[in-house]
């Protein structure tokens, strides 16, 4: 008897999830609130053949490319679709995604995914929703001003280092995993006033070595960054899972490990400012000496854990988004040596001497035609290149809807909406026929792109409205700074032998070339 109990009580959630909820409910709730029909992208049963599909194509480096290929197929750019039991709305409507993002920004919030990266993230600025959010924002925004992000001497410093690696292994390299390793040195020196030293570690060094007060263990540069990309990792898995996030620890037992490896380094870091600022007298002008991000934030809060928290958040901002893009842009630029070496004309029109060594914020953007390529890698390969929100009351997106889709489409409170930027960006309606080619030069003023009515929202790397990136021009200063001592520094870029011409876009939190990475010859 209790068999059949639980099967008809699955076969009834089964009959309402996959037919009373898509075809009845869900339609006459719209109609009520003057909503159009919304077409059905279905995966019976439950959503478990997408879910499956999603998770192998995940593993494989392929979940982006499949999802693209999907979606771009179909004539309609909003619908209903089912994941993991769960009906969701997946949208790449410039339209829809202003409202979202902006115009109706109030009716949507973060909520299961600020969740579940939180607990692997911690409760920082971008995990929270409502008033700790704004509250967060109004203490971090004002470390993002002019003087702060235009620090090219703290980035150039590090760009060094990374070029002496690149010299020191005969200009044949994997510049992937040199450029996570400089932008964890660039971020943390950000920061905490110091770099954990990534890119010199080798030999006996270890970089930094701080000892876990509680276990005794001593944790390396090495270690945390190991333990840090493992995190990475981990926080999308726990997305993806959704409900049954709970797989994620039960499958990956060592992630108390790695979070703990982590929060060491994070910790000490903190204690340091905390230590440096206790006696802080907001008036007394003798204290202001060399800018650290930590130590500004320890002045507005003395809770360590909300420190570590709001550190740990801008340190993944920081590194993962600024390294995928670099990566992406000599990948690119290795496909296209005569993109390559207009750049570095480009470049040299700027720094005719060869010498990037003293240049200011103002020098970086005089390089135009630079500017036009990182646009076009940020379109290709966006660094977040899918992300969501979910409805906190009944609300609606403004078009999708009807056998046209010019009506409204209606949102229940708590259903997600989902907006892949990585697909977006692909759109041959916004981006025209080549909208999968790198093609720089569709960013020229006098091109058609910039003033089309759909171009606004229709790019959006670094999301939109007010949870924009506060740290973009930061991440941008460091790309272009980057990118000019690399060019002037190497004349020549070519693909090593085993260089990977066809991408593997590979999904964490952020986009990363997958495979083999970005295997080149610099000389």
């Amino acid at each position: 008897m209790i068999l059949y109990a639980v099967l008809g009580a699955f076969a009834a959630f089964l009959l309402y999830m996959d037919v009373l909820y898509p075809f009845v409910i869900y339609p006459l709730r719209a109609r009520w609130h003057k909503c159009g029909y919304i077409p059905r992208d279905l995966s019976w049963p439950l959503g478990i053949p997408l879910t499956l599909v999603v998770l192998s194509k995940l593993r494989k480096d392929m979940l982006l490319q499949f999802m693209a290929a999907q979606d771009l197929s179909r004539p309609y750019k909003t619908s209903l679709r089912q994941f993991l039991g769960k009906w969701v709305i997946a949208t790449r409507d410039p339209e829809n995604i202003k409202a979202v993002l902006s115009t109706k920004f109030n009716d949507f919030s973060l909520k299961e995914r600020g969740n579940r990266m939180r607990h692997v993230i911690g409760d920082g600025i971008f995990t929270q929703d409502g008033a700790p959010w704004k509250h967060s924002r109004d203490m971090l925004r004002p470390q993002f001003t002019k003087d702060q992000i235009s620090r090219v001497e703290l980035l150039s410093h590090h760009i060094d280092v990374l070029i002496r690696e690149i010299r020191k292994s005969g200009g044949n390299v994997e510049l992937q995993r040199l450029f996570h390793l400089m932008t964890m040195d660039t971020a943390t020196h950000f920061l905490f006033g110091e770099s954990v030293g990534s890119l010199e570690v080798s030999g006996e060094s270890k970089g930094i070595e701080i000892t876990d007060p509680k276990t005794g263990e001593i944790v390396n540069t090495v270690d945390f960054v190991e333990s840090y990309t493992f995190a990475n990792k981990f926080a999308l898995k726990k997305i993806i899972l959704n409900d049954l996030e709970f797989l994620a620890d039960l499958t990956e037992p060592s992630y108390k490990w790695h979070l703990r490896r982590v929060h060491t380094v994070m910790d000490h870091y903190v204690q340091l400012a905390l230590k440096a600022t206790e006696k802080y007298d907001p008036d007394d002008d003798s204290e202001k000496g060399e800018y650290y991000f930590s130590h500004e934030l320890a002045k507005l809060t003395r809770d360590p854990l909300s420190l570590r928290d709001q550190l740990f958040n801008i340190l993944i901002a920081g590194r993962d988004t600024t390294a995928a893009t670099l990566s992406y842009a000599f990948h690119y630029l290795t496909k296209n040596p005569a993109i390559y070496a207009k750049v570095r004309e480009d470049v040299l029109t700027v720094f005719p001497n060869g010498d990037a060594s003293l240049a200011t914020y103002e020098d970086l953007r005089k390089a135009k035609y630079l500017q036009m390529v990182i646009k076009e890698v940020l379109r290709l390969a966006p660094a977040v290149p899918l992300n969501t929100r979910a409805a906190v009351r009944d609300t609606y997106l403004p078009r999708g809807g009807g056998p046209a889709g010019n009506l409204p489409v209606f949102v229940p409170k708590g259903t997600a909406v989902n907006y892949p930027t990585y697909i977006l960006h692909r759109d041959p309606d916004i981006y025209g026929a080549d909208a999968y080619e790198f093609n720089p030069e569709r960013w020229r003023p006098e091109n058609k792109l910039p003033n089309s009515p759909m171009y606004s929202w229709g790019y959006i790397p670094f999301n939109g409205g007010p949870r924009i990136c506060i740290g973009q021009q930061f991440a941008l200063t460091e790309i272009a700074l980057t990118m000019i001592k690399l060019v002037l520094e190497f004349e020549r870029l070519e693909p090593a032998d085993d260089f990977e011409p066809n991408l593997q876009d590979k999904s964490s939190l952020t986009v990363m070339v997958g495979g083999s990475g970005v295997r080149v010859k610099l000389s």
